[in-house]
C-alpha cells in the first residue's frame, strides 16, 4: 500500500513564533520544539491516516535546515527526545525573535491542529534542543518512514512539498558572583564544656538571587571530604581547632560528631540546626579545643553551582585571613 505524508510541520513549542532566543548555551537547558506529522496511506479507494510506527518515531529528529535529507547535526547542537529536569525560558524577560506575516511556521501548526478531524488531525511529537554554542541556527524536522522514503519539513519532489523552519539563537549563559548572593550567619550551636571553653558551630547562608535554586553542586580541592561535607581548612589556633566546610545541598541533618569525628563522645549526637533549601548555598564554621583532631591544612575549596537554568558558577571558601579562620569568606572563583 502506497503510503505518505500530508502533513509535516515544525514550530517551537508554547509559542507562535519561529524564532527564539530563549534559550542558555550551557549544553543543558533545553528548547522545546513542537513536530506535527500526519501519515496516510492508500486503502484502494482513499487515502486514511495512519500512525507512525515506533521505528519511524525513533527516526524522527531535528537536524540543520538544508536540502540534503539528514544532514550532520549542527556543532555544538544536540537533539533529545525527551525533556530534562531543567527549566525552561530565560532568567528575565527577553523579547522572542519573531518572523512577521501569515507565515509563521507555529502559527500555521496551530492553524493545522485547530481545524483538523479525527481522520486528519496530525500526531503531535516533541524534540529537544541543547547548545554549547552562541551560534543562531536555523533547524527542520526529518522523518524515515518504514519503507525507507526519507522526508524533512524543508521538501519538495514534485509531487510532495513541505517548508516549515525554525530558527534558535542560544544566549551566552549567566554566571553569577558572590555579590548576587543575599549572605547571612548564625550561632548554630554553642556548648561551654569547660569555663571560657566552647564548643561552637556557626552556619553561614548564600541565598540565590529569586527564582533560582542548586540543581547540583561540585567540589574540589577540599583537604577532607565526606558524605555530607567538604572542608577547606582544618587548622589550631592559640590551641583552638577551627575548621571551615561547604554543607552538601540536600544534607538535612547534621551532627557535631559528623563535623569534627575526635569530639567528646557525649557531644558527638547533638545536632547542628540547619536551614534545609536547595536555594541556598551552606557552609559551617567550627572551633573546640577540647579534641584529638590534627587536622592541619588550609586550603581553597572550590565550590561550583549549577542552576535550574543549566547555568554553572564558580566560587572559593577559604579561612577569612584577617581572623584566621575564626569565620568564613566566600570568593569568586
Amino acid at each position: 500500500m502506497a503510503t505518505k505524508l500530508s502533513v509535516f510541520q515544525i514550530g517551537i513549542a508554547g509559542t507562535t513564533a519561529s524564532s527564539t532566543n530563549e534559550l542558555y548555551a550551557n549544553n543543558r537547558q533545553q528548547c522545546k520544539v513542537v513536530i506535527n506529522i500526519l501519515k496516510v496511506t492508500w486503502d484502494g479507494s482513499s487515502w486514511q491516516k495512519t500512525n507512525l510506527t515506533q521505528s519511524e518515531i525513533n527516526s524522527l529528529t531535528v537536524l540543520p535546515y538544508s536540502a540534503a535529507l539528514f544532514p550532520p547535526q549542527a556543532p555544538g547542537w544536540s537533539c533529545d527526545t525527551a525533556a530534562n529536569s531543567y527549566t525552561s525560558g530565560l532568567r528575565r524577560s527577553a523579547l522572542s525573535f519573531e518572523q512577521s506575516g501569515p507565515s509563521s511556521t507555529a502559527e500555521t501548526v496551530r492553524q493545522v491542529a485547530s481545524r483538523s478531524t479525527a481522520n486528519d488531525a496530525p500526531e503531535v511529537f516533541y524534540r529537544y534542543m541543547r547548545s554549547a554554542t552562541t551560534q543562531r541556527q536555523d533547524f527542520m524536522a526529518c522523518v524515515t518512514l518504514d519503507d525507507g522514503t526519507k522526508y524533512s519539513t524543508h521538501y519538495d519532489n514534485g509531487d510532495e512539498r513541505y517548508e516549515s523552519v525554525i530558527g534558535i539563537q542560544p544566549q551566552a549563559p549567566y554566571a553569577l558572583r558572590v555579590a548576587d548572593l543575599a549572605s547571612s550567619r548564625q550561632d548554630a550551636y554553642q556548648v561551654e564544656y569547660e569555663k571560657n571553653k566552647w564548643i561552637d558551630v556557626d552556619t553561614y547562608y548564600w541565598t540565590l538571587p529569586s527564582g533560582l535554586w542548586i540543581h547540583g553542586e561540585s567540589f574540589s580541592g577540599a583537604g577532607w571530604t565526606t558524605d555530607k561535607l567538604e572542608f577547606a581548612y582544618g587548622k589550631r589556633v592559640d590551641n583552638v581547632l577551627r575548621l571551615g566546610m561547604a554543607i552538601k545541598v540536600g544534607v538535612t541533618s547534621l551532627t557535631v560528631g559528623e563535623i569534627d569525628g575526635q569530639v567528646a563522645s557525649n557531644y558527638a549526637p547533638n545536632q547542628v540546626p540547619l536551614i534545609n533549601a536547595n536555594t541556598v548555598m551552606r557552609g559551617a564554621r567550627y572551633s573546640n579545643e577540647n579534641t584529638n583532631n590534627g587536622a592541619n591544612y588550609d586550603y581553597r575549596l572550590y565550590w561550583t553551582v549549577i542552576d535550574n537554568f543549566g547555568c554553572e558558577s564558580r566560587f572559593v571558601l577559604i579561612a577569612n585571613t584577617a581572623d584566621k579562620g575564626d569565620t568564613l569568606t566566600l570568593l569568586d572563583a
